[in-house]
């Protein structure tokens, strides 16, 4: 069967670089990029969230998922498959949980997976690692999704990636924003283009939130954080997601 490997939460925190040893704010990251079928909506998908939530309960899955609907971007920027509707994320704790999860749905979501088969086209799917570097305000339904994919400039490691992210993400807090920061770093399955690369992903709770930072970033003088960031590394363009809950796990 095609199995429906399970997808992610902007809510979560997220882990450390598979070169490194797991941090404690750290967690697996699953995106499977999909279109829809001729005739479906995201509508008839998300209507799929409460025979999700019965399976994923059926074995304490620890598995939480959101759907991200690209906003303001050009596809062409995105590191994923260029042809898709939407973009399914999962969060897990570990590895190890994210199998158990995946093992549960194999026996228990095949009446379930056909459904999905009859909604959606996965277009790819990876699995990364992340880090949690700031944490925001939590987003209470979906969130707002900024996201950049950056390359290590030449002498650069990750940990100077991870200070001049800190000390970026500290100089917006106190200047008002409410995003959270995280790194994902590209793992199994990623494209050609995140061979070596780090999604950077600021997460608003908020439509709401993020205006307000947009505007804030406009007023203030941010120039010294962003050379420290541009010191270590050289990022792509920006592109926006709206983020809408699928499945929450319930923590343990």
């Amino acid at each position: 069967m095609k199995i429906l490997v399970l997808l992610l939460s902007l809510a979560l925190s997220i882990l450390a670089h598979a070169d490194d040893q797991p941090a404690a704010n750290s967690y697996v990251v699953e995106s499977i990029p999909f279109s829809l079928k001729e005739g479906k909506t995201l509508d008839d998908f998300m209507a799929l969230s409460g025979d999700f939530a019965q399976v994923a309960q059926s074995g304490d899955i620890q598995y939480s998922a959101f759907v991200i609907v690209p906003h303001f971007i050009a596809k062409s920027s995105a590191p994923v498959a260029g042809d898709y509707d939407a973009v399914w994320l999962g969060f897990s704790p570990s590895g190890e949980t994210l199998a158990s999860g995946l093992t549960t749905y194999m026996e228990n979501g095949q009446a379930l997976e056909a459904k999905f088969d009859d909604v959606r086209i996965n277009n790819q799917r990876s699995l990364m690692r992340g880090e949690t570097i700031h944490q925001g305000e939590t987003a209470s339904s979906g969130g707002f999704g900024l996201f950049r994919t950056c390359s290590l400039n030449d002498g650069a490691d990750i940990d100077d990636l991870r200070s001049a992210l800190k000390a970026r993400s500290a100089a917006l807090a106190d200047a008002g924003s409410t995003a959270t920061s995280h790194m994902w770093f590209g793992g199994i399955g990623v494209p050609a283009d995140l061979q070596g690369a780090v999604i950077l992903a600021r997460i608003f709770p908020s439509v709401v939130a993020w205006g307000k930072g947009y505007d804030m970033y406009a007023a203030n003088d941010f120039s010294e954080v962003e050379a420290g960031l541009g010191a270590v590394a050289t990022c792509g363009p920006m592109r926006t997601y709206m983020g809408m809950p699928f499945y929450a796990a319930n923590p343990n």
